[in-house]
């Protein structure tokens, strides 16, 4: 049971008939602390233990390949950043790195175009989550957009939303509106990439973020041969053109005036299906119509500070807010913000001092968590005034400064866990302890824990011989997307939505 307790947990598969001969060798001639150890380094060391993890953090980090909200359009580029957190964890990256190059990972340094790819694939987590991609209000989008990403960093980081200050001062927590619009300048300093085009669903074309060229380099768009891209060139000038008639006519509706052309409502939504996709496909190609490696990230745009909105709402705007970072937490060095960029490397640093007292406290509970089915703070997104008080607060302080201080190392963190006695125990019920503690907070038994319906598949797959173990070449929306397949079916979508607008 505890061989296979260490697998699941580990690499989320059960233990092979090979891997248990080993372990029982092992015990036999060195005993059980040493067949332990090395059944945990070499569960540590394999490529399984990235799938198996990163996904609990792509599931922190809100991971999906579409936009979710009101119209849910695809993202053709999110696997790169699902592919550079499992390979993050691999390597174990230190967690004050890992969560630096996610948060700022386009302005650190870079020794070579490789590892600025990876710098800028990391940022994909500001990019990754809900949008309301068929929001019209620019300001609006903008607004929401940066508060969706002050929610997810700060929940999943401090395990506290800062996003709760947006329309008024946090009712639970020390945050003010101060607060939030003092972060929410940072993010409005930087441009969001996230690789969508227009149509009658989608208002918001979402720029690809272009990596350097790299040996290798999966690029899963094709490239067009001279006389097709100078075609397609061709089509996008004559539906600009069209565009810019519409445009015209619109507003010489507007103002009063006889327009030159009147469109009808089907022409009008043609021409969105149409000239969007053509716009998204040259934003996946060079200036030679060669396929350019994508992806979703941010970069640093103009540098602003935002004002502050009452109650939230657009058009209600207030005193201007510089950036600043929370006040409630105060921290030994606090990074001054640079005059021409945004700050959020500045922010990455604020949040990895190794004196902030949340940040490796929310991750070394969210480890805990996976391992032992519930959080010393069982409320792991929730460490304010609302949620859980820590059933061990003591522990939870030490295993954290001493996570911080020996390099903030996932793999480490984990192996002192799972060769902890606690972790050891077997899940026997016991009569004398349950009157005191029928809930088990003071860990008096290991926990049983349910078996997620990923690892019971994949572990099906695994003893039959059928699971699969390469990583597979981008995902099913990135092939699944292209222009000539939405071009092939527009006039069906066109009408369609003629029809429902009507």
């Amino acid at each position: 049971p505890l061989l296979r307790r260490l697998h699941f947990d580990l690499v989320g598969l059960p233990p092979s008939l090979a891997a248990i001969d080993r372990f029982l060798k092992t015990l036999d001639v060195s005993g059980i602390e040493t067949a332990l150890s090395k059944e945990v380094d070499e569960l540590l060391r394999s490529p399984q233990f990235g799938e198996r993890w990163g996904r609990h953090w792509l599931d922190v980090a809100r991971y999906g390949e579409s936009s979710g909200g009101e119209s849910n359009v695809s993202f053709p580029y999110a696997w790169r950043y699902r592919d550079y957190v499992i390979d993050a964890l691999n390597a174990d990256v230190p967690y004050d790195r890992f969560l630096t190059e996610q948060i700022a990972g386009d302005l650190l340094p870079f020794q070579d175009d490789a590892q600025r790819a990876r710098l800028l694939t990391a940022t994909g987590f500001l990019a990754v989550g809900t949008k309301n991609l068929g929001e019209r209000d620019d300001a609006k989008f903008k607004a929401d957009l940066v508060d969706e990403q002050i929610d997810s960093l700060t929940r999943a980081v401090m395990g506290s939303s800062v996003a709760c200050a947006r329309c008024h001062h946090h009712k639970f927590d020390p945050f003010s509106m101060e607060d939030y619009y003092g972060l929410a300048g940072i993010f409005a300093s930087s441009k969001t990439f996230f690789g969508t085009f227009t149509s009658p669903a989608n208002n918001r074309g979402g720029d690809p973020l272009v990596l350097p060229r790299v040996a290798g380099q999966q690029v899963l768009h094709k490239s067009l041969s001279p006389e097709k891209f100078e075609d397609l060139k061709a089509r996008h000038a004559e539906l600009a053109a069209v565009r810019a008639e519409i445009q015209e006519s619109q507003q010489a509706a507007f103002s009063g005036k006889t327009p030159r052309r009147k469109f009808t409502l089907r022409e009008v939504l043609a021409n969105v299906w149409r000239l969007g996709p053509v716009e998204g496909k040259l934003e996946t190609l060079d200036d030679e119509g060669k396929a350019l490696p994508l992806a979703m990230g941010v970069l640093d745009d103009e540098v602003i500070d935002v004002a502050l909105l009452a109650r939230g709402e657009i058009g209600r705007e207030g005193a201007i807010v510089p950036r600043a970072f929370p006040r409630a937490i105060p921290v030994e060095q606090l990074p001054s913000l640079p005059d021409q960029q945004s700050g959020r490397l500045e922010l990455a640093k604020w949040l990895t001092q190794e004196g902030h007292p949340l940040t490796s406290r929310v991750f070394v509970n969210r480890v805990w968590k996976h391992l032992f089915g519930r959080g010393l703070v069982a409320t792991v997104d929730n460490f304010g005034t609302s949620g859980e008080t820590p059933s061990h607060p003591q522990l939870l302080d030490t295993l954290s400064v001493r996570f911080a201080r020996d390099g903030w190392s996932t793999k480490r963190l984990i192996r002192t866990l799972v060769l902890s006695r606690t972790y050891r125990q077997a899940s026997t019920f016991d009569a004398g302890a349950f009157p005191a503690d029928p809930d088990n907070r003071l860990l008096w038994r290991m926990p049983k824990r349910r078996l997620e319906a990923e690892a019971i598949r994949d572990a099906m797959l695994y003893v039959s011989g059928e699971i699969e173990f390469a990583r597979p070449s981008g995902s099913h929306v990135a092939t699944n997307v292209s222009y000539t397949h939405l071009r092939a079916h527009e006039t069906r979508y066109v009408i369609a939505y003629a029809v429902f607008c009507l």
